[in-house]
């Protein structure tokens, strides 16, 4: 992630939402390391933050991220028995369901099935989905679960996700384009 995250240009033009397994405690430090490499600003979202152009949010390591029709967050408490905190599901069908067609999904390295169900709220919504490649993740797990459902657009090799990343969120959805 941090690979990732830290080739995105100062001038990313869209928010950018993570769901990150991690244990309680953490979430913060992960933040101000990752604000130590990215030009974007980091931080944990808070209940009720406007979300912002530009800007990296973490859901906090004990609540469910969602995105609310007035563009804020929302954090939902996460079950103390759920398996995986926080939800990439959760946080994906939020997006999907307030930003449609305009959401982009990324599923990155990891264990697991989480991701899936949300990725499939972004495709049935008409977003983008991607995933990172087999070559290049440590663990091809909740990538390789999201390409066997049928749920990922496009896999791409980690090194090539930021370029990606730039193409998809600067070129219009097919349904917003201007009539030719």
């Amino acid at each position: 992630m941090a690979r990732l995250l830290s080739k995105l240009p100062q001038n990313f033009p869209a928010p950018i939402m993570i769901a990150q397994h991690i244990s309680p405690g953490f979430i913060e430090g992960m933040a101000t390391w990752l604000g130590t490499l990215c030009a974007l600003p980091v931080s944990v979202a808070k209940e009720g933050e406007r979300i912002a152009p530009g800007h990296i949010y973490l859901s906090p390591s004990e609540s469910n991220l969602c995105v609310t029709p007035q563009h804020r967050f929302r954090l939902l408490p996460s079950s103390q028995d759920a398996l995986y905190r926080p939800s990439c599901d959760v946080l994906l069908h939020s997006a999907a369901s307030v930003y449609g067609p305009d959401t982009i999904g990324v599923i990155l390295t990891g264990m697991g099935r989480d991701g899936v169900r949300g990725l499939r709220a972004i495709q049935l919504a008409g977003g983008t989905t991607l995933a990172q490649d087999e070559a290049s993740s440590v663990i091809y797990g909740m990538n390789q679960e999201a390409v066997n459902a049928g749920v990922i657009q496009k896999v791409v090799a980690l090194s090539d996700l930021p370029e990606q990343l730039l193409h998809e969120v600067g070129s219009p959805h097919p349904s917003r384009r201007e009539p030719q």
